[in-house]
């Protein structure tokens, strides 16, 4: 038997070109950021932390989603208990660890920011970035699986370069809009 079949190569590849051009254009998106980036410096320490948070977070939800549906525990297209669980589930690690690294942010910056605007700008940009992301997964997880594709081949790689693009720009805005007060 071969390692991979024609149809899971296939599945399999497109994901990862798909998550390689995402992944260039928050790359392009950062390098235009370079006023922001003089003038709220902690981005450079708060921006790989949220986005891999944030690929952390929508990976495990992914994952979870995807062995549900193929479990049978989830039926694709209800938004029931279960899903409902996981998604409570992923704003909650997002909430505690947004504020874990807005603290760490004011330590790390050698507390020239005030510390709460910083854990409000990291919980803001978690959040803001958390609430498309995982309606995403969720949506991208119940398509693929309806249409007959394995959605651990898919939703899990598109889940991790989606947050990457949903972080970056809510935290984008979130520092935008806190700006006036740092």
């Amino acid at each position: 038997m071969p390692l991979l079949r024609s149809r899971e190569l296939a599945e399999v590849t497109s994901t990862q070109l798909t998550t390689l051009l995402i992944e260039s254009v928050v790359g392009i998106l950062l390098a235009y950021q370079t006023s922001l980036i003089e003038r709220f410096p902690p981005i450079l320490l708060i921006l790989p932390a949220l986005l891999a948070l944030r690929g952390d977070v929508s990976g495990a939800l992914a994952a979870r989603l995807s062995t549900g549906l193929h479990l049978g525990v989830i039926r694709p297209w209800r938004f029931d208990r279960e899903v409902l669980n996981n998604w409570i589930g992923a704003i909650f690690v997002t909430v505690i660890m947004t504020s874990s690294i807005g603290i760490l942010a004011y330590f790390w910056t050698g507390q020239q920011y005030s510390l709460p605007i910083l854990v409000a700008v990291t919980v803001a940009a978690g959040l803001l970035a958390s609430l498309p992301t995982n309606l995403v997964i969720m949506l991208i997880a119940m398509f693929t699986y309806y249409r007959g594709i394995n959605p651990d081949n898919v939703v899990i790689p598109l889940a991790t370069s989606l947050g990457d693009i949903i972080g970056f720009l809510a935290l984008l805005a979130t520092i935008l809009l806190f700006l006036p007060l740092l």
